[in-house]
């Protein structure tokens, strides 16, 4: 949802596209500054040493 959110600012106005979506304005913020967690980047390196096997 998010990703569609901001692929879609520039046709949108972002008031109507939170309203729609029923998101508040600090929440999309929020997601937007967010950083990865350790567990997430941990997870994406072990997926890669399975793949590799």
């Amino acid at each position: 949802m998010y990703k569609f959110i901001t692929n879609n600012k520039d046709k949108h106005s972002m008031k109507l596209i939170w309203k729609v979506f029923k998101i508040s304005r600090s929440s999309y913020y929020k997601h937007l500054n967010k950083k990865e967690s350790k567990r997430s980047i941990e997870n994406r390196f072990l997926e890669g040493q399975i793949l590799d096997i």
